[in-house]
């Protein structure tokens, strides 16, 4: 196996480094999208519940 070294190394550290910090940033990204949809749905919940036309009775 030829493990590169001076130059080539920094350049595979970098674009590891760009690799990584982009896996970060749409994890995180797609975390607070799904717990902001969740928030909505459960107000809508909440405004069909206190809605009094709204209730299925």
């Amino acid at each position: 196996m030829n493990v590169p070294s001076g130059s080539g190394l920094i350049v595979w550290l970098v674009v590891a480094a760009i690799f990584l910090g982009l896996y970060f940033v749409v994890r995180n990204t797609r975390r607070k999208s799904y717990d902001a949809y969740w928030d909505r749905k459960q107000a809508e919940i909440d405004r069909r519940n206190s809605d009094p036309d709204m209730r299925s009775e």
